[in-house]
Order: C-alpha cells, then sequence, then structure tokens
C-alpha cells in the first residue's frame, strides 16, 4: 500500500536543533548564516519540495508551525504514523521534540475525526519511538524494521509492532562511531525494492536480509558514503504513478547503476534540500508524513 495522500509541516523557525544533535551524527550547523538566512532557505526547500510532489500528482495537506520553540517539526513523520482508521502518536526522545504534536494537534485534527478513529496516544511512554523514522514499515508485507537507538527502543518497537500486526525486525548498526538516530536514514523499503545500508548493521544483518529477499525485494546495498548524502533517506509514494522521492543531494551521489534500477520501478523525484538536510540531520523521508487514515486495504 503506498499512499497518495500525505502531510507536510511549513516550519516557523527552523534552525540546528543542539538537543537533537547530541546523537545525530548527521546534523552540522552553518554558523556562517544567519537565523534570517536559513529561515528563508529552509521555507523556499520547503515549497520546492512542496510543489514537486503535487506536481507529481500526490494530495499534500499542509500544517503551519507557529513561534520558535519546535525547530524540527518540519519533520512530522517521527511525530506519528497513520493506519487505516488509526492514529499513533509517537513518543519523543528530545524534550523539544515533544511539544511538536500537542502544538500542532489543533490543525491535525482538521484533518483527522479523532473521535471515529481508534487513537494510541503513546507521547508520554517512557520507552521511546519516533515514528516512522525508527520504524521503516513494509506494508505490502506487514513488516516493521527498525535500528535500535536512543529513538528506537526495543520494549515500544515491539509494542507497536504486536498493535499493528507487524513483524519485528529489529537490528543493530554503527556509523561514524555511534548507532544510527533512525532507521530511515540507512533503509527505503519500497514495493518491489529495498534500499539499505546492510554494511552499517552489527547485528541482526542476515534477518533484514532474509526478511528482504523472502518478500522479493530487490535488495540495492548503499555505502556509507552515499548514507552521509542522505541516500538512503527516501519514500516511495503514488502520484501519477509510483515515484520515489529524495534529496537532490542523495540523487547526486548515488551510483548510477543503482539510479537505473530504481528507475525500473519508479520515476524519481529530487528537489534541494541542504540546509534543512544539514541543519537537521533528516532528509526529504524525515519531511513527509503518510495519510493512510481513509485508505481501503
Amino acid at each position: 500500500m503506498l499512499a497518495d495522500h500525505v502531510i507536510m509541516v511549513k516550519p516557523s523557525a527552523f534552525h540546528f536543533n543542539t538537543q537533537t544533535a547530541r546523537d545525530n551524527v548527521y546534523q552540522s550547523d552553518r554558523e556562517d548564516l544567519s537565523e534570517e538566512e536559513i529561515n528563508r532557505r529552509a521555507e523556499e526547500e520547503f515549497k520546492g519540495l512542496l510543489n514537486a510532489l503535487r506536481a507529481h500528482g500526490v494530495h499534500v495537506d499542509v500544517v503551519e508551525d507557529f513561534s520558535d520553540d519546535t525547530p524540527d517539526s518540519v519533520f512530522p513523520n517521527n511525530t506519528f504514523v497513520t493506519f487505516p482508521g488509526r492514529l499513533f502518536i509517537s513518543p519523543m526522545y528530545s524534550e523539544n521534540r515533544k511539544r511538536e504534536f500537542p502544538k500542532l494537534r489543533a490543525q491535525y485534527e482538521e484533518l483527522f475525526d479523532f473521535d471515529s478513529l481508534d487513537v494510541a496516544d503513546c507521547s508520554k511512554s517512557a520507552s521511546v519511538l519516533e515514528g516512522t523514522g525508527a520504524v521503516v514499515i513494509d506494508r505490502f508485507h506487514d513488516i516493521g524494521y527498525a535500528a535500535l537507538s536512543n529513538r528506537a527502543e526495543r520494549d515500544a518497537f515491539e509494542a507497536f509492532c504486536r498493535r499493528y500486526d507487524l513483524e519485528p525486525v529489529a537490528f543493530s548498526t554503527l556509523h561514524h562511531g555511534a548507532p544510527v538516530y533512525h532507521t530511515n536514514v540507512i533503509m527505503t523499503v519500497a514495493e518491489h525494492f529495498a534500499m539499505v545500508a546492510d554494511s552499517l548493521i552489527t547485528e541482526g544483518r542476515g534477518e533484514v536480509l532474509k526478511h528482504l529477499e523472502a518478500t522479493g525485494k530487490e535488495i540495492i546495498s548503499l555505502t556509507a558514503e552515499e548514507i552521509d548524502h542522505f541516500a538512503g533517506n527516501c519514500l516511495e509514494l503514488s502520484g501519477e504513478g509510483p515515484i520515489l522521492v529524495m534529496a537532490e543531494e542523495a540523487y547526486d551521489h548515488l551510483a548510477p547503476e543503482k539510479i537505473a534500477r530504481i528507475e525500473r520501478y519508479d520515476a524519481i523525484v529530487h528537489v534541494p534540500l541542504p540546509i534543512i538536510s544539514s541543519l537537521g540531520g533528516g532528509s526529504a523521508r524525515c519531511m513527509i508524513a503518510e495519510n493512510f487514515i481513509d485508505s481501503r486495504q
């Protein structure tokens, strides 16, 4: 099941988040730029991705952040996960990220009829699981993949999989001397293929590859260098046809033969996201929350 409806959050005061930088090795600050310039560029990048998705036939609802206390709100896929008729509100790791969903809830209530949904509000849970950053879901085969970290704790992951009837596949990783903070940085699971930096998996690599192979995916192995340029942070959506969304930086650093393999299945949509990717340590996939609330399996 591919989403054709998604949600994006327009940033209000995007900047380098010192709280998330403690365990996100992909963040880098831009002290050469003023706050005003960073916000201007971030808004341009947001609009570029929004317009590209709409141009390719994806329905996008926009929620607008306000004030300056939630610098990472542009990454809504971490804060909630949707299923047909069901909503999971994520327990977040960093204090300022815990504010995001409650702050924007009134706008989400305009998109979702909360009274008619099965809502699992886990936002106060002591065990962390940051949405589809933490869990990469194969919705065609009901499997959840999670690289265990501060943002994806095992008990929360297993409880999530039980609740939504997913087979859990947990594994451990190491990159730049630390666990990969979000699974979706190193792994994309599409209908017919998967992109994964399997060389960064330190425990559970065989299980990951076994499940991908068993579900008939063509496995596209990514290098550590490609991951540094967010080549694993992609999302397959349904627009005028199947598309794979990624940052321009990711596209530019993917090996040409890997691009050719992807294009056997999907059109690639790539947009420039240098400010959001570098300061935020997340990229195109993180900016898109799939909306399956009204979908029918």
